[in-house]
Parts: C-alpha cells; sequence; structure tokens
C-alpha cells in the first residue's frame, strides 16, 4: 500500500466517521517512524532588517484551513489549519504567511481539484542576492522528478528558470517515511498534524529552500511558478528575499 493510498483512506475515514483501515491482502503492514517532537516556531530573527517578505497576496488561491490536498470538499479536516499565520522566523528566516498558493500536479487533475498550472506576475521590483521558499507538495514521485519550476525575471527582459525537484527540494507533506531532502539549502521548516494526518499516524511536514540568484547585481521584476505537470503538486506558503 503507498502513501497516497493512505491519503484515499484517511480521507474516506474522516468522511464517515469510521477510525479504522482495511489491510490490502498481500501487502506488508506499513510501519511509522517515531514522531518529531513539536516543532517551535522562532519570533522574527534579531537581523529581519535583512529580509524582504515577497507580497503573495494577490495570487494566494487557497485559505489554511482549506482542504485541498486530496479528494473530498474544502471544508474537509485534511488541512494546514495549524501552521502558523503571519510574520514568523523559520530557521533565522523572516517570513509572512497568510495563506497558501497552490499548483496543479497530476494527481490532483485525478482528485478534481481545480488549481492553475502557472501563477505569474508576483511582483517583485527589487534586488535579492537570495530567495527563500516556504514550500510544500501534495503527492509522491520518484526522486529527481521536477514538480515545478520558478522563473525569476529581470527588469531588463531576462530571466532564469529554477527546478523544484521531488527528492531534492520537497517531498510529499504526507511522507515521513523516505529520508531527508537531497539539497543542502533545503531543510525541513515545520511539522504539524491534523485530525486525518493523526489517524493515519503520520504527520505533515513543510519545507525551507534557499536559492542563489544566478544574477544578484539585476534588479528582479518578478516571479513566476509553473508545474511540470508531474504527480505531485506544489504549494508555496511565503517567498521572502535577502
Amino acid at each position: 500500500m503507498t502513501l497516497r493510498d493512505f491519503h484515499w483512506i484517511a480521507w474516506g475515514a474522516a468522511l464517515s466517521g469510521i477510525l479504522t483501515f482495511a489491510a490490502v491482502p498481500g501487502t506488508p503492514k506499513r510501519s511509522f517512524a517515531k514522531p518529531p517532537p513539536p516543532f517551535v516556531v522562532s519570533s522574527p530573527p534579531q537581523d529581519a532588517w535583512r529580509f524582504r517578505p515577497v507580497d503573495l497576496s494577490a495570487h494566494y488561491n487557497f485559505s489554511l484551513t482549506n482542504s485541498i490536498l486530496g479528494r473530498g470538499p474544502l471544508n474537509g479536516p485534511n488541512n494546514l489549519g495549524s501552521f502558523p499565520r503571519g510574520l514568523h522566523g523559520f530557521g533565522g528566516v523572516l517570513f509572512n504567511v497568510e495563506a497558501i498558493l497552490q499548483l496543479a500536479g497530476r494527481q490532483s487533475m485525478m482528485a478534481r481539484k481545480d488549481f492553475p498550472k502557472w501563477v505569474e506576475g508576483i511582483r517583485v521590483d527589487r534586488q535579492f542576492k537570495k530567495i527563500h521558499l516556504l514550500h510544500g507538495a501534495g503527492w509522491e514521485d520518484e526522486d529527481g522528478k521536477p514538480v515545478a519550476k520558478m522563473v525569476i525575471r529581470y527588469t531588463d527582459g531576462r530571466w532564469r528558470d529554477i527546478p523544484i525537484v521531488y527528492g531534492k527540494h520537497v517531498r510529499d507533506w504526507w511522507d515521513n517515511e523516505s529520508g531527508a531532502v537531497s539539497d543542502p539549502g533545503t531543510k525541513v521548516a515545520w511539522t504539524g498534524s491534523n485530525p486525518v494526518a493523526r489517524t493515519a499516524a503520520t504527520w505533515l511536514t513543510v519545507y525551507q529552500s534557499v536559492i542563489d540568484n544566478p544574477r544578484p547585481d539585476a534588479r528582479i521584476e518578478s516571479f513566476d511558478f509553473v508545474s511540470m505537470w508531474n504527480e505531485p503538486a506544489l504549494f508555496i506558503l511565503a517567498i521572502t528575499g535577502e
């Protein structure tokens, strides 16, 4: 039984009120790693002046309390409602989280979720040496498969594509078995739970990646995010420049 199977079973259990799972004949029993301790979110860092959160308010398409990753209605319990809102420090970086910018993937389409394949024109109009992403994904894929790309558009008309890769920068938000991501600039920013995850004896994971701007002396006009139309669906909670 794959983790994706548990998504569907857990959702059905939450919807029907039956909190048991049916075993699949011939499938080995799934074992779960010990859950991590509660994740402590820090206050804004003392050097917060170095960071400039990017305004995503015109591009958010879902609330943190929407159940968007899985089958079922948007008002279901499988959501990020426990994620801290507002200005907080994650790994020494200042982020501002208000809602979710959600992209499409193949599995989200199969779940009949109407997500956009791309979001463009996230206004920046600044120079950044580093770009920090607070992000995650729904559904699994093979390591090395691109989930999406970030397009950095500069005021001189040039651009650079930055791939976001499964197993390197992100994993499924329910995946606690596959190990750490391989990118040295990416780490777990937050772990939490919701009623459906607790039923499945798992937890939720959001990642934090730092990206070196390939043209640090050029002024950035905007960011685009484009789904690469593989299995996972990327979500962005916040972007901060440094």
